[in-house]
């Protein structure tokens, strides 16, 4: 759900969850020009301990060079989105990598906003390189990830967000994804008189929530934030 309160757009989800056992991914679509943050996080685990994993993309310079058709399992690229050292980062307060390189491969995490505004997150199975372009394999290996592309496809010159591995380290800020451990059926709430919780690191980047969401169905129970000016 997407708002405008006071010329300041807004979003919220409600009582998200998934099957006990199996991740699940709540991402936040970008709004042109402005910066998504999370305001307010409450979440519920299960009677067992569980963790969230907060993403914002390190990269936004990946774009796709053919259009992505409704069904596919592969889209292609001009550039490798992890190799962070020979691409800059348009827009960036902190232009130069602060981390070593990190080619896209199979298992990291992409995600991709279509017309629609729907962010579709997908997990890499392999990747070919081939006269300068990058065709990624989408893995098909199921939830929390997409598992070829949406109905509506996407046009030449998407961009494609890398997030990288769960563990891997944001070349902008040189730290991980943060990560909030949950204690056992005890709710967690972040986020008071609209600060910031979490943000991206850039404008026009969604953000992911990645619930481990182990054993047992835990439930995001609200998630809102603004898209600012700054």
């Amino acid at each position: 759900m997407l708002s405008q309160a006071a010329s300041v757009p807004t979003f919220s989800r409600l009582n998200l969850s998934g099957t006990g056992g199996t991740p699940f991914i709540v991402p936040v679509p970008f709004h042109p020009r402005r910066k998504t943050k999370i305001t307010y996080l409450q979440y519920t685990p299960p009677a067992n301990a569980q963790q969230l994993t907060l993403m914002s993309p390190f990269t936004q310079f990946a774009k796709l060079v053919a259009p992505a058709v409704a069904g596919a399992t592969t889209f292609q690229i001009g550039a490798d989105p992890g190799k962070y050292s020979v691409n800059l980062f348009p827009g960036s307060s902190i232009p130069e990598p602060s981390v070593a390189d990190n080619p896209i491969a199979a298992n990291h995490i992409v995600a991709i906003q279509g017309p629609d505004r729907i962010v579709s997150v997908y997990k890499v199975a392999s990747v070919a390189v081939a006269n300068n372009i990058w065709t990624v394999t989408i893995s098909t290996s199921g939830a929390p990830y997409a598992t070829a592309i949406p109905t509506q496809g996407y046009p030449t010159g998407s961009t494609v967000f890398f997030f990288g591995l769960l563990t891997d380290t944001n070349p902008l800020t040189g730290l991980a994804h943060p990560t909030v451990p949950l204690a056992t059926s005890t709710a967690l709430t972040l986020g008071a008189n609209n600060q910031t919780v979490f943000e991206a690191n850039e404008r026009n980047e969604p953000v992911l929530v990645y619930s481990n969401n182990a054993t047992a169905a835990g439930t995001l129970n609200w998630l809102s934030g603004v898209y600012a000016d700054e």
